[in-house]
């Protein structure tokens, strides 16, 4: 009987042996030839907030990580230059030409009170991109005057209409631009979220948390991610399994979609997302009224999310799709509010799609930003909209 315990266990320890010789072979094989490996598959992280990933979660984190405490949760601080590095671009953030007080925006500077002042989120700051490839240099170099970017990353509709009522307006312009994108809504529940739990001075205390509660062994995971290609496959091909992400290749378009996301950021029946939304109107309405007071123009910009211009694409050839009427509720919502209002909305989704963007590369691969070639055509169509609707005249 000892004897037949002894070879078991041997064969047990063989086994452990070749099954570690084994996975150490996958992931020095993976490490020398990573191309092996899908490109999403290679940027695959898991949930936490230390590192800088493709995850959203880990994307507010980081974004966190860069911006300093204030009583409208947070702001960049005023002159710091960070090089941002990222597998798909690397651009310099510069807040030292616009500043107020501690607080800067990236901009290169104003001379005088300016014809306009952009407001929104990560979309309006230009992520992702140089800032003179941004859609709002591109449109003060094409309209030869001066716009004030006053975009913060990862802001929701709160942050952005304070940036408006406390700094914008006090420029003075003759135009508001401001910019929302359809994840301002889940930006604004996450808010919510962070004043209700009274923790505006370390939100990135409650996003640790949060990753603790809603992920198990999330430090392993974490850790493996970022040192194992191994781990980054097998999560990568399980959760596209699961349909939270899709890949599509073709001649000339390079994409990953994010499903998962965008089914639960616009998921109406979420209370918190329901609520959000409401506040995400007063916010609009609120930013309209301050405006309308100084005697300054608004026009609100919709930025389409990346699965919205290639929803089609999505539907044909992903597994696990959007339902075709996925952005509607959002869209018509904010449709309502424009028209009860009386605000000038432009849809620059619907705009783009008119454009052809659905042929064409205007959004990084893995991330959702657009790249030079999407911020062109955003300041080629806002121009456009500006001119027709007399907003240029002197």
């Amino acid at each position: 009987m000892a004897g037949d315990t002894t070879r078991v266990a041997g064969r047990l320890v063989l086994v452990g042996i070749g099954l570690v010789l084994g996975l150490g072979m996958a992931e020095l094989l993976l490490r020398l030839f990573p191309s092996m490996m899908p490109a999403a598959a290679r940027e695959w992280t898991a949930l936490y907030p230390e590192a800088d990933g493709e995850t959203e979660e880990e994307g507010r984190g980081t974004s966190l990580k860069l911006m300093i405490e204030h009583p409208e949760l947070r702001y960049l601080p005023a002159s710091q230059v960070s090089v941002i590095e990222h597998s798909e671009y690397t651009f310099t953030l510069d807040t030292s030409h616009l500043v107020f007080g501690e607080v800067g925006f990236r901009d290169d500077g104003i001379d005088g009170q300016p014809y306009a002042v952009a407001v929104g989120d990560s979309f309006v700051m230009g992520w992702g991109v140089e800032l003179e490839e941004t859609w709002v240099e591109l449109l003060e170099a094409r309209t030869g005057r001066d716009i004030a970017n006053m975009g913060v990353m990862g802001s929701g509709t709160r942050k952005e209409t304070s940036v408006l009522t406390t700094y914008g307006l006090t420029l003075q312009p003759e135009l508001v631009l401001y910019g929302f994108f359809p994840n301002d809504v889940e930006d604004q529940a996450w808010q919510i979220e962070v004043v209700e739990a009274g923790a505006t001075e370390d939100p990135l205390g409650l996003l640790q948390e949060q990753m603790e509660q809603q992920h198990p062994f999330y430090r392993i995971r974490s850790f493996l991610s970022h040192n194992s290609y191994l781990y980054r496959l097998l999560g990568y091909l399980y959760y596209a399994s699961q349909g939270e992400v899709c890949t599509y290749r073709d001649g000339q378009l390079n994409y990953t979609f994010d499903i998962a996301g965008w089914r639960r950021r616009l998921d109406f029946d979420d209370p918190s997302i329901a609520e959000a939304m409401e506040a995400v109107l007063q916010d609009l309405e609120e930013a309209y009224r301050a405006t309308q007071e100084s005697g300054a123009e608004f026009v609100l910009l919709i930025f389409p999310a990346k699965e919205q211009i290639y929803l089609d694409i999505i539907t044909q050839h992903c597994a696990h799709s959007l339902p075709p009427d996925q952005f509607d509720p959002l869209m018509q919502r904010l449709d309502s509010f424009c028209q009860s209002e009386g605000i000038r909305c432009v849809d620059l989704g619907e705009a783009m799609l008119a454009a052809g963007a659905a042929t064409r590369q205007i959004y990084y691969s893995m991330d959702g930003h657009w790249n030079a070639e999407g911020n062109r055509l955003a300041a080629d169509l806002i121009y456009e909209y500006l001119e027709e609707s007399g907003l240029l005249s002197e």
